[in-house]
């Protein structure tokens, strides 16, 4: 089975440095095959095999970051089947996709907190919740939304890690390959 996998918040402003090539090696040494990065913020699709306990994996391989690199880095395996499904349910009008997000969530937020996250003056930018994914449309830049990562993380009290519709293709389409 193929999967996504997330990192969040690695070479961002020269901190948290993990080379592609290290990752595509550390990921390899946990028994997957095909592994292959996009970019340098840790977005990397792989082939298992056969179908992984993404828990299990997400845990391994922060434990192998934190014992390599000496710090913590949130990690997000999604199967290619519910990544597609992520894909398919983009709620909103994709004729500028320079303004869809979509926050990959840890966990189910309770509904409790995505209605605190409501409560945020988001001004024309709009969020919706399906799953474990949050979909976001930015009416001007991402930098500028009120709707930020830590915002998010905040208020609905799960991991988060966004990605913009661009990349999110550009992983379906490596999903393919």
């Amino acid at each position: 089975m193929k999967y996504v996998c997330l990192l969040r918040g690695i070479n961002v402003g020269g901190k948290r440095k993990i080379l592609m090539a290290d990752l595509k090696e550390l990921i390899t040494k946990l028994g997957v095959k095909e592994v292959t990065t996009y970019i340098q913020s840790g977005n990397v699709v792989f082939n298992s095999g056969t179908e992984l306990n993404e828990k299990e994996f997400e845990n391994t391989l922060q434990q192998k970051i934190k014992e390599h690199y000496d710090f913590d880095v949130p990690v997000m395996l999604i199967n290619e089947v519910d990544y597609r499904d992520i894909i398919s349910k983009q709620p909103f009008n994709q004729d500028d996709i320079n303004k869809l997000h979509v926050g990959f969530l840890g966990d189910l937020p309770l509904d409790e907190n995505i209605t605190h996250l409501s409560e945020v003056d988001a001004k024309e930018d709009r969020f919706e919740v399906k799953k474990k994914a949050l979909y976001l449309y930015c009416e001007g830049k991402y930098h500028q939304t009120k709707l930020t990562h830590a915002i998010m993380e905040r208020r609905l009290k799960v991991d988060v890690t966004v990605r913009n519709w661009k990349t999110v293709l550009k992983l379906d389409s490596m999903l393919v390959s």
